[in-house]
């Protein structure tokens, strides 16, 4: 089992953090936990915290940060710790909206990531790895699809949580994200509830992309579907242990394959990449530069689709 001295600040314990404290416990690093309440400070005690702190202000030097509070909070943490330059792995979205992104870039932080799990995700890297292998063809569409019920994030709509996952996923497979031709919400009376956006360049050669959300869904789907000019490949689902692959051009008859997945979580995945930079190692994923690309495609697509806030 890979092992980690680092010591690592971690801000934040709530729903998600809980899941980055287990994995970093688990992967040996000592984390000092900052967190505003003792309900959660027991919490992060339990589950392995070295140390727990009531702020900022008196959380001793660490290796490294993460950062796992509520959206409207991560400019306000960020921008404290970057004063302590160290190296900072922030949960996605970076800024509650663009503007917020922007400011934490203007100071030109080289040190700071932001958490895109869908980019570690074994399913999504496995159509990568098909698409850079020739085994697709040359890539036409796709179509990424998160549907589900409610949204239980208090602090921002659906939009603002989801379509930065859709956003990381099309920058990672195909090495850009292309831009905005439209967007809609498909009830106007609950413009937040589900939304479908197009994105592809002027020219014919280049891909289409479709994305898709909606939180009025009975039925909870997660799905990556990558069309190429050869073959077609698609995620199914969050949990599958397969890709399906079919053979042939869009939609001709084809033989199909199953293509076995590893079945590695993708936070700790990218867990164990912000540990591994902290020791010597290459940066993780999703690059300041990354992160206001999504956030500008999503800033985009809330203004198309007329969303509050746009």
């Amino acid at each position: 089992m890979r092992v980690s001295a680092a010591r690592i600040g971690l801000v934040g314990c709530g729903r998600w953090g809980r899941n980055i404290l287990r994995d970093l416990v688990a992967l040996g690093a000592r984390v000092a936990v900052v967190t505003l309440d003792d309900a959660t400070r027991a919490d992060a005690l339990a589950l392995g915290a070295a140390s727990w702190h009531p702020s900022l202000a008196v959380l001793p030097p660490q290796d490294g940060y993460l950062v796992a509070t509520p959206t409207v909070t991560h400019e306000a943490v960020v921008t404290a710790l970057l004063r302590r330059d160290r190296p900072i792995f922030c949960e996605k979205p970076l800024g509650h909206d663009l503007a917020a992104a922007r400011r934490i870039a203007a100071s030109k932080p080289e040190r700071l990531f932001v958490m895109h799990k869908w980019r570690y995700h074994p399913g999504v890297m496995a159509l990568r790895s098909l698409l850079e292998r020739g085994r697709l063809g040359r890539p036409l569409a796709l179509q990424i699809r998160q549907l589900g019920w409610g949204n239980p994030h208090q602090d921002v709509d659906a939009a603002t949580i989801l379509l930065p996952h859709a956003l990381s996923m099309t920058l990672h497979l195909l090495g850009g994200i292309p831009p905005l031709r439209e967007a809609a919400a498909l009830l106007p009376a609950r413009r937040d509830g589900a939304v479908f956006a197009r994105l592809c360049a002027n020219d014919v050669a280049s891909p289409q992309v479709l994305l898709e959300y909606s939180i009025l869904q009975p039925v909870q789907r997660r799905s990556v579907v990558l069309v190429g000019s050869t073959a077609t490949a698609e995620l199914g689902g969050s949990h599958d242990e397969a890709l399906t692959l079919r053979q042939g051009g869009p939609g001709a008859a084809a033989r199909e394959e199953h293509l076995p997945l590893s079945q590695d979580m993708p936070l700790r995945a990218e867990v164990v990449a912000f540990l591994d930079y902290l020791a010597g190692g290459p940066p993780p994923l999703s690059s300041l530069a990354d992160e206001l690309l999504v956030a500008e495609r999503l800033e985009e697509i809330r203004v198309a689709a007329g969303l509050a806030g746009g």
